[in-house]
């Protein structure tokens, strides 16, 4: 038997059984979803616990953000040889290290921290930006031109990430168009 989102098909037979049972099912479960804590946890998903007060559950709705206090809204994603974990709002992120990473995190550390700064920071106080980011500028013109206009202060980072995040989008629908594309010169020769 496997499961599918119609309902459990018998593999001799291939018939699809139960398929209301099993949408009613899905139904719940996403209804069950909306009375969850709404805290993420890294790597793990929405919190299922009920919630208690302001979307979150006993536990969640006391976090603090490790970096500026505010209310938690989720855990540090980053990983090394373990993952953060740290509890963070939604303005706050793990500091990106020097050379681009997240400094590694684990017993010990093989990058340093920009100057002044701690293991978390708001994202407008970033004084790095990843490594991924700066691979792109060595093939992009655009990219390594807004990484300089921030490096002299002339962009917040902020502006600067909006910019770079932007020019990625319009290169990833120029290039799904180009695909579109070239799919329909490939259906159209067959």
């Amino acid at each position: 038997m496997i499961i599918t989102f119609f309902g459990y098909v018998n593999i001799q037979t291939r018939k699809v059984k139960n398929v209301r049972k099993f949408v009613k099912n899905i139904i719940i479960a996403m209804k069950n979803k909306e009375n969850c804590c709404k805290f993420q946890k890294a790597w793990v998903g929405q919190c299922d616990k009920p919630i208690v007060e302001n979307g979150m559950c006993a536990e969640h709705a006391k976090e603090k953000c490790v970096s500026c206090g505010a209310p938690a809204t989720h855990t540090c994603e980053e990983t090394g040889q373990f993952v953060c974990g740290a509890p963070l709002c939604d303005d706050c992120e793990h500091t990106t290290a020097m050379e681009g990473t997240n400094g590694n995190i684990g017993f010990f550390r093989t990058s340093p921290l920009p100057e002044g700064m701690k293991e978390h920071c708001k994202k407008c106080d970033q004084k790095v930006f990843p490594w991924y980011v700066t691979s792109l500028a060595k093939d992009h013109p655009f990219m390594a031109e807004t990484i300089e206009r921030f490096n002299k202060g002339e962009l917040t980072y902020i502006n600067a990430d909006k910019l770079m995040s932007d020019f990625c989008a319009k290169l990833n629908e120029e290039d799904e168009k180009r695909e579109r594309q070239e799919e329909k010169e490939r259906q159209e020769n067959l």
